[in-house]
């Protein structure tokens, strides 16, 4: 079998292919019920990806039991596979019904997932401790984290020291002067595979080793800057009487340079500008308009302001770069020592609460996969798992693939089908660990020269590698395509040769005739404020002609870079009375009626908190439900012989009693406070949700109103509703978000974001001679450090920048159908490329297009659209909210009057008695389990009789006897591993030391039981080497039935 790797492009149809390739496997299965599909693994980025890709084969499966002629699926899968329609429809059938019977064997998942499994499975082996936790939330974790350091502000006078000059150092660089804030942003590098093995190298370090870094720093810049200084200051002394304006340039030459070094522009030695070079290098004194006798002047100093640039040019090149480096070092050191000691009370904290964050699945796995040719955690999984499909294999790290590695190449020894697929071209999570170049250099694999495990692996990839390409655009009409063709292909030859690569071959094939497509590219040129405006306005105004050619609004999505440019979009359209659905308008934090309900709890924690008051007046009055105007409600408010805000609120109708709600749990609380003023009577989906938010938190963690409003502090900008699909509503969200998506007629505003480094920081790998024992730092991501000897690394920075850059303006352009509408700025005559909006420009040159005064740029032409036919979404919503005093309408008694009669009902008394079997393992444990179930309250004395009875009855069989019998030794519910890796789990198995008796509960005519029994009965011979002897047992009949 081959390795292949599928190289898509967008709306290729790689998930069709997937799930084509899926299904040829499972497919393959003359066996029945089928059993292939459990021995396929397929495994994708994201939770969202891997529930489409689930949907999609399950809605294939059903489309193919049922036989729907005309299918393209039907007839692939018949032609590879050689089948009959009729076969194929019959098996389709039948796996579809064994992955619904058996869902848990569907895998079909994220990498994070499955490595989750693979912990857990070997926690022991990994020598990670008995009952870990699973940590999700990262932030969560880094806050706990940064809370432990802050405790120790006032006892550590070094660490103190340090988090004051942290603090200095945010507010110097206009940051944000919220510590905690600061703290936790700067925690997160800790979080990437890269920053979590930079900060490890720091754990040696002590603060006092960052108290001599610091030193050593500052007196190496010091002894730089004084030099420097003290040879411009010479200079300046032999030039005093000669004025700015004698020299070339005047106010740009000489010796305003001179003069900016001496006021501390210590760089400005190392970097003249062009006059001030020109000036020595190219000879050129003086002011084209000086006179003879300021030449005169100027020509007697010539002499020494040559031998100072020399000087200053000698010492420069000895000295600036590492001048340059120790500066961007000391501007970051505080923040390097305050990580490092963030990250020892991380690991504290996970220590000391049996704590392990997702992220650390990889680093555990790998520091295995990579020491053993077959790595003992993946034996079991060897057996289970046969044939492996990864989807979006661009955006998967470094360690995820080497962590995969080990069982493609099992796979590939073994003969069986894998399959990578992936588009180098919308990778853009690199920022999350994704690695697109070890995509792009397949079957190369990174690190394969360091490790000869990595090098055995890569050997087998490369044997068996078959590379395919997905070259036809299924998504887009022609105009769009060929635009897209003729934009990537010249704009990625900006690119580095490496990443070239990525872009090799970008042009699609497409259906000429499929025509009937537009792109229309706008400039938009104003000042900054102005600029924001006209974007806004020119996509409202795109929106409305939209819907005057007849487009829904559920047709047309609006995509920005961040999330801030779409809410302007989202106010201005929800202004002019437009629906829209985007992640702002959708924040339960926007709602006034939750904000209310927040305030007053914020109330009954502190009464004294003037906001959540003022918050709670506000809301009141404004929805009528307080008299007069908010300032005379607030003047009352303040008179102290009224009691405040709850006098207040009694005055009005409100018996508002902070004692007797401060006694309810959390969530009662909340239905008490809507309950009391009347709010959510009508359903409202942010309250609904919130609650939601509210119930999950008082479960999952505790009733403490304080610690809630302190976690939906935290969460408050992220917690949303979800809207249900089928709204006829204008989209509006981030490009991110948009990836695998696609719209009729898509609009991209403020399409003229940066092209530099957006990292604040940047890690480098320092030599042994920089600072002896300081391996790592993070520095100022600064175009300075080209002056040092990492100027590859900033280099290497940019490069990646633009690389996820194009792919991002890729993913953007590449999601419409019909229309594509962009917005951007003008770009630069120069060349350079610091925007999106250079990037057009630069296309424009190349194409030679001219605006001619039209502002705009089109392909195709318009045409009145006709709304595909959707679905009538059906939205149950409740016209009332439940939310009445249920104190005194509810009291405490015996369920098992209710639970007897819906079972009587629903004619399903069968499951009580199932249950007594399965929990007595002898007949003399009839008597206890019944009274055990009496005291849960499922039955009464009289039922108690009928089901003793009913078991009796079914016990005294003959061939159930022996599954009953004390003397036998007797396994309930028990799992036993089969050969292929999984797993089964009978109901009942008796071994009275000469037999075996295996028995099910269920329907005596259920052929996939029978089967499986069948299968089993099979299994545990081959096990004990004895004969079995297997029944199901029918308790609705109450009938048992040998299995033969």
């Amino acid at each position: 079998m081959n390795f292949t790797v599928y190289k898509s492009s967008a709306g290729s149809g790689k998930t069709f292919t997937l799930v084509k390739e899926y299904l040829k496997i499972a497919l393959g299965d003359e066996e029945n019920p089928p059993v292939k599909y459990r021995h396929i693994l397929a495994v994708t980025f994201t939770n969202k990806a891997a529930a489409e890709m689930k949907e999609r084969i399950l809605k294939a499966l059903a489309e193919l039991s049922e036989g729907k002629a005309g299918s393209k699926l039907a007839q692939l899968l018949s032609d590879e596979m050689q089948l009959a329609p009729a076969l194929l429809t019959a098996r389709a059938g039948r796996l579809l019904k064994a992955i619904l019977h058996h869902y848990g064997d569907f895998a079909v998942g994220t990498i994070d997932s499955f490595v989750h499994r693979i912990v857990r499975t070997f926690a022991f082996d990994l020598q990670l401790p008995v009952n870990f936790e699973i940590e999700t939330d990262s932030e969560m974790l880094l806050r706990e984290a940064v809370d432990l350091l802050i405790t120790r502000i006032g006892t550590d006078d070094k660490l103190t020291e340090f988090l004051v000059q942290f603090a200095e150092s945010k507010a110097d660089d206009e940051r944000n002067w919220h510590i905690e804030y600061e703290l936790l942003q700067n925690a997160k590098h800790l979080l990437g595979e890269d920053g979590f093995n930079r900060a490890e190298r720091l754990q040696h370090l002590s603060l006092d080793d960052f108290s001599g870094y610091r030193d050593t720093l500052k007196t190496e810049t010091e002894r730089f800057a004084q030099e420097v200084t003290a040879i411009a200051q010479g200079a300046l002394k032999a030039i005093q009487g000669i004025d700015h304006s004698a020299f070339y340039q005047g106010n740009k030459g000489v010796k305003n340079w001179l003069e900016e070094i001496v006021s501390g522009e210590i760089a400005k030695a190392g970097k003249p500008g062009a006059y001030v070079t020109a000036a020595f290098e190219q000879d050129k004194r003086y002011a084209q308009k000086a006179s003879a006798e300021i030449k005169d002047q100027v020509d007697r100093a010539w002499p020494y302001l040559e031998k100072t640039w020399n000087d200053l040019r000698q010492l420069s090149k000895k000295s600036f770069g590492k001048f340059t480096l120790y500066s961007l070092l000391l501007r970051n050191i505080h923040a390097l020592a305050v990580l490092s000691e963030i990250e020892k009370q991380l690991v504290q904290y996970k220590a000391e609460n049996n704590v392990l964050h997702i992220s650390e699945f990889n680093r555990l796995i790998a520091g295995i996969v990579l020491s053993e040719p077959v790595p003992f955690i993946y034996e079991r999984l060897g057996e289970r798992y046969q044939h492996y499909l990864l989807d979006e294999f661009q955006d998967t790290s470094a360690l995820q693939w080497q962590n995969l590695l080990p069982l493609i190449d099992n796979a590939l020894s073994e003969n069986r089908f894998t399959m990578l697929v992936g588009d180098g071209k919308q990778a853009i999570y690199r920022w999350r660990g994704g690695e697109v170049e070890q995509f792009a250099q397949l079957p190369q694999v990174k690190g394969q020269h360091e490790n000869p495990f990595v090098a055995d692996r890569a050997e087998n990839l490369q044997r068996h590698y078959k590379a395919e390409k997905l070259a036809r655009n299924f998504r887009s009409k022609a105009e769009i395509v060929q635009f897209n063709n003729d934009f990537f292909e010249i704009l990625s030859k900006q690119l580095e040769t490496e990443h070239q690569l990525i872009y090799e071959d970008t042009a699609q094939e497409y259906n000429p005739a499929n025509t009937g497509g537009y792109v229309h590219l706008e400039l938009i040129e104003a000042d900054r404020k102005q600029e924001k405006e006209m974007h806004v306005n020119r996509s409202c105004a795109l929106i409305e002609e939209l819907a005057g050619d007849g487009f829904r609004y559920n047709e047309i999505a609006i995509l920005t870079r961040t999330n801030r440019e779409g809410s302007l979009i989202a106010s201005a359209l929800m202004e002019k009375g437009i629906p829209v659905v985007s992640s702002e308008s959708l924040l339960l934090k926007n709602s006034p009626k939750v904000n209310f309900l927040v305030a007053l709890l914020r109330y009954l924690e502190t009464s004294r908190d003037d906001i959540a008051r003022v918050s709670v007046v506000r809301f009141l009055v404004d929805a009528g439900k307080l008299p007069g105007t908010l300032h005379e409600r607030l003047m009352e408010l303040r008179e102290e012989d009224k009691k405040g805000l709850p006098g207040l609120l009694e005055r009005n109708g409100f018996p508002f009693s902070a004692y007797f709600l401060s006694k309810l749990p959390l969530y009662q609380r909340c239905q008490e406070l809507l309950r009391l003023f009347g709010i959510g009577q009508d359903p409202d989906p942010y309250l609904l949700y919130f609650l939601d938010e509210v119930l999950q938190y008082a479960t999952g963690r505790n009733n403490n109103p304080s610690d809630f409003l302190t976690w939906w502090n935290e969460k408050r900008d992220k917690a949303s509703v979800v809207m249900p699909e089928g709204m006829n509503a204008v989209n509006i969200m981030t490009i991110h978000k948009a990836k695998g998506l696609e719209f009729p007629a898509v609009i991209i505003p403020f399409c003229k974001w940066s092209l530099k480094p957006g990292k604040s920081q940047l890690w480098l790998e320092l030599h042994e001679d920089a600072l002896p024992g300081l391996e790592s730092a993070l520095v100022p991501a600064s175009a300075d450090l080209l002056e040092t000897e990492y100027g590859p690394a900033y280099a290497e920075e940019s490069s990646r920048t633009l690389l996820d850059n194009l792919n991002l303006l890729y993913v953007a352009l590449t999601r419409p159908e019909k229309r594509l509408y962009v917005l951007t700025g003008k770009g630069s005559s120069k060349g350079t490329l610091n925007s999106v909006s250079d990037l057009f420009g630069q296309f424009f040159r190349e194409k030679q297009i001219s605006f001619s005064g039209t502002g705009f740029y089109a392909v195709g032409k318009t045409e009145p659209h006709r709304p595909a036919e959707q679905e009538e979404s059906v939205t149950l919503v409740p016209d009332h909210f439940g939310n009445e005093d249920w104190t005194g309408r509810i009291s405490i008694r015996s369920n098992s009057g209710a639970a007897w009669a819906e079972m009587e009902a629903g004619n399903d008394r069968q499951v009580l008695l199932n249950t007594l079997l399965l929990r007595a393992k002898t007949e003399d444990d009839l008597k206890p389990v019944l009274a055990q179930m009496m005291q849960e309250g499922l039955l009464s004395q009289a039922e108690e009789k009928q089901l003793l009875q009913q078991a009796g009855q079914l016990i005294r069989v003959p061939l159930l006897a022996p599954c009953f019998d004390a003397k036998n030794e007797i396994r309930t519910g028990s799992e036993i591993l089969l050969p292929d890796g999984s797993f089964f789990r009978p109901d009942r198995v008796a071994d009275d030391g000469k037999e075996i008796h295996l028995a099910g509960y269920g329907d005596a005519g259920d052929e996939m039981l029978t089967e499986e029994l069948k299968k089993y009965t099979a299994t545990l011979k081959e096990m004990s080497g004895r004969p079995v002897t297997a029944m199901i047992i029918d308790t609705a009949s109450l009938m048992v039935e040998e299995v033969l």
